[in-house]
């Protein structure tokens, strides 16, 4: 799948061939050097990467929530393989069986205009400002349709 990178050059760079993308995993460097592990195959082929001028590192996200019980994971339907969307909450922000408990930041993108729009909505929700539809309405609700 495509991943997603917030840069106004980095498609422009790939495409001139200034960077050029390598998966897999860095298990050393040496001088200007870097040793790669790529198990994207079914053989952990490893690659010698030369005269490397700078290095971006991709490590990924693994959300953790050690601070919720099990019975609060298992009603968010908590997915720990999910790097995207570990967890099934109502705009992505809450699940109407865990009143009180909310999250910003956890949805599909890093596009930070969304993680503030998502906060002002918890402090409206906290704030008393903003109502929640009826719980049934939160249960069936299609995550397209608009409740603000």
């Amino acid at each position: 799948p495509a991943y997603v990178a917030i840069s106004d050059s980095y498609s422009k760079y790939v495409k001139q061939g200034r960077i050029i993308e390598h998966r897999g995993r860095l298990t050393g460097a040496a001088n200007k050097d870097l040793f790669i592990e790529c198990s994207s195959d079914e053989s952990n082929k490893k690659t010698i990467l030369s005269d490397i001028d700078d290095v971006i590192l991709c490590t990924g996200f693994q959300p953790k929530f050690p601070f919720l019980d099990t019975s609060t994971l298992a009603t968010l339907h908590y997915d720990p393989s999910d790097s995207w969307l570990p967890l099934i909450l109502y705009r992505d922000i809450l699940h109407p069986s865990e009143p009180g408990l909310y999250f910003v930041g956890m949805y599909r993108g890093p596009y930070f205009s969304v993680m503030e729009l998502q906060a002002k909505m918890v402090a409206g929700l906290i704030s008393g400002s903003v109502s929640l539809p009826s719980q049934e309405d939160l249960l069936t609700a299609d995550p397209s349709d608009s409740w603000l």
